[in-house]
């Protein structure tokens, strides 16, 4: 038996000698294995991650950059649009606008050109934005002056104003001479332009400004909240935030309060109702909610906050960022550095320089790894790796360019 043990460990000593001098180095079978393994899944990862940057999807459509040159993917992950345009902006109502050596227009959803690109456009100058089509028409300008064109390329109102937004609740918010009113899909003027400031509409009312104070007025250019405020937010779920004697408040569309004037301005543009809650901002800096009674739910303890969104809000205390409900209750600690803004019922959530994809109970879903990420847009949602850009959807699987 001890001799049959030694002759088995002179055959290993001598098959080890072998290897050695054969290959250099034994291989490992497991080492193979991952090496193999990792080398599709790598692949795999430049193929999906390949953009310099990308936007959400809109309409099933997402644009996409490559070295300084925009085109569009659809939601299998094929390049619908070739990366050839110098700017790609979102699809709406079934076109985008495009930059061409610095005049625009406007592709369909196969990148063919649908209205010519003759058109100016300060707002992608001002803010980076393209122009979007809405209710049928888009605001364009031209050498100064701000027109309306159809989804032909018509000309359906002239180039007059000096500025000019979308319709939206049937009306469109223009400036000529200096002042503000609105005109409606003939061109014709529904309220005149007599206004030093005018807002769009929204929930059936639009904000106005005369002689330093704002009130409301409604499509037919009825005064139905008094201009009598120092400023005003627009109207959303019925209520809206005015200032009043240095201090903010909320009223319904009659101009009843329902809440006194006690709050802080903070980020008051962020002080919307949304999910039947309010953000509102003590004389501490502090940030609570409101509910539609006008009852602070949620107290003002927090450092930001950010509106609810399908039934949670993101909170930040000692620059940690968490998740409270609509009771108050803190769902997931204030732990992470950025907001896990919620969107389809997971949040990116940021772990050192890495990001995952929690739920509404803090569970991690989607793995820690990306470099950058943001929510949730039909079904999937933007990461970066590696400096490169792509999508995944909520089970963290990543979508593939063909």
């Amino acid at each position: 038996m001890k001799r049959l043990s030694i002759i088995i460990l002179l055959v290993l000593i001598c098959e080890c000698s072998f290897a050695q001098t054969a290959g250099g180095v034994v291989k490992r079978k497991s080492n193979k294995a991952t090496t193999e393994s990792s080398k599709p899944r790598n692949q795999a990862q430049k193929s999906a991650f390949k953009f310099d940057a990308v936007d959400d999807f809109n309409e099933g459509i997402a644009c996409v950059e490559i070295n300084n040159k925009w085109g569009a993917i659809d939601k299998s992950g094929r390049l619908i649009i070739p990366c050839k345009f110098d700017y790609l902006g979102p699809f709406s109502e079934g076109l985008a606008s495009v930059e061409i050596n610095g005049k625009w227009g406007f592709v369909d959803k196969t990148g063919k050109i649908a209205i010519s690109c003759k058109y100016d456009n300060k707002l992608y100058l001002n803010y980076g934005r393209g122009i979007d089509f809405s209710e049928g028409f888009a605001c364009v300008d031209r050498d100064g002056k701000y027109g309306y064109i159809d989804q032909l390329g018509r000309e359906i109102i002239p180039f007059v104003y000096s500025s000019a937004e979308s319709f939206k609740e049937g009306l469109a918010c223009v400036c000529k001479n200096g002042y503000y009113g609105f005109i409606d899909k003939q061109g014709s003027e529904a309220i005149p332009c007599k206004y030093s400031y005018a807002s769009l509409f929204s929930d059936g009312l639009a904000i106005v400004k005369l002689n330093n104070k704002y009130g409301f007025v409604d499509k037919t250019g009825n005064i139905v909240v008094p201009l009598k405020y120092d400023d005003a937010v627009e109207f959303s779920e019925g209520y809206a935030c005015v200032k009043y004697n240095g201090k903010w408040g909320f009223i319904d569309k009659s101009g009843i309060e329902i809440t006194p004037y006690i709050y802080e301005s903070g980020d008051v543009y962020r002080c919307l109702f949304s999910d039947g809650m309010a953000r509102v901002c003590s004389g501490w800096g502090k940030n609570g909610f409101i509910d539609k009674t006008g009852k602070e739910v949620v107290p003002c303890k927090y450092s930001n906050v950010e509106p609810f969104n399908e039934g949670f809000a993101c909170v930040c205390n000692n620059n940690k960022w968490g998740l409270i409900d609509k009771s108050g209750n803190e769902v997931v600690p204030c732990k992470y550095v950025d907001r896990p803004y919620f969107s389809e019922g997971l949040a990116p959530a940021r772990i050192g320089n890495k990001y995952g994809f929690i739920d509404n109970t803090g569970r991690m879903i989607i793995p820690v790894k990306y470099s950058s990420a943001f929510p949730f847009k039909d079904g999937l949602a933007r990461v970066a790796l590696n400096n490169k850009w792509g999508f995944i959807d909520k089970k963290g699987k990543i979508l593939m360019i063909k």
